[in-house]
């Protein structure tokens, strides 16, 4: 029986450093000051679009599954971002300001979004909702093939809504295989903060159905939460909603939206 043992630990270590092997963070969006020299527009902004109210304006800039916000490029050293993002008030005089890799002195470069309008907001009617999206083909080069499973999601904002009733959500996104999923575990994005979800919480979650091509409104009344094993996650991604809330008149734009940090950990099984 000894002249076996030597060759089963053998045996047993190089199987765990294969298991483990490409453990580690997987997506690391900031912090980083070194992403743009300049503030960066994204490559594809929100447009005027038909409301459903017509007293209203909204801006929209839908999900595509192939094309980018922004790309990595010359310009954007940071990865690639995916997504959709929309903004809706009855205040007719709106401009969606910042669609952007912003650039600020002594904060990271961030994803920025905010509105501005030369009226003002006060007794306003104002919603907003999107979501940024990482696909695997973005994550760090280990990372890029074969079946992910995350363990560890985490982000961090430096933003502000003003006004009353406002609630900025949050809440995660993945996808496997074709489809899109939601999670039901949620903080606040009104004002600055961070969101983390270790491995034991993470293996805990449940999941709603999110269909961010028909609609990037997720409407959680109707959602249904079931445990989703995370296997094969090939995007990962942050949404963020208010669907209702009332302006006033102590700024000159309502909102501000910088995403800073936004990291995934996982391994390929």
């Amino acid at each position: 029986m000894h002249t076996h043992q030597r060759p089963l630990r053998i045996l047993s270590v190089a199987l765990l450093c294969a298991c483990s092997a490409h453990a580690g963070t997987a997506l690391r969006f900031g912090p980083s000051s070194d992403y743009v020299t300049a503030t960066t527009d994204f490559a594809r902004r929100a447009q005027s679009a038909a409301p459903a109210n017509a007293s209203e304006t909204r801006w929209l800039a839908p999900f595509e599954e192939e094309a980018p916000i922004i790309a990595t490029s010359e310009s954007y050293a940071g990865p690639t971002v995916h997504g959709g993002y929309e903004f809706i008030s009855d205040n007719t005089h709106v401009l969606l300001t910042r669609q952007q890799i912003r650039e600020r002195k002594g904060r990271p470069d961030s994803l920025a979004l905010q509105a501005h309008s030369p009226d003002s907001w006060e007794g306003r009617s104002l919603a907003l909702r999107g979501f940024f999206l990482f696909k695997q083909d973005a994550f760090e080069s280990e990372y890029r093939a074969g079946p992910f499973t995350p363990d560890r999601l985490a982000a961090s904002w430096n933003s502000y809504a003003a006004g009353d009733r406002r609630n900025i959500t949050g809440r995660y996104v993945v996808k496997i295989g074709d489809a899109y999923h939601i999670s039901e575990h949620s903080f606040g994005m009104t004002n600055s903060g961070s969101d983390t979800v270790p491995a034991a919480v993470l293996a805990t979650l449940r999941w709603a159905p999110y269909d961010p091509v028909t609609a990037l409104d997720f409407e959680q009344g109707r959602a249904v939460f079931q445990k989703l094993p995370l296997i094969g996650v090939t995007a990962v991604g942050l949404y963020f909603e208010d669907d209702s809330w009332t302006g006033d008149n102590s700024v000159s734009s309502p909102f501000a939206m910088h995403i800073e940090t936004f990291t995934v950990s996982g391994a390929i099984h």
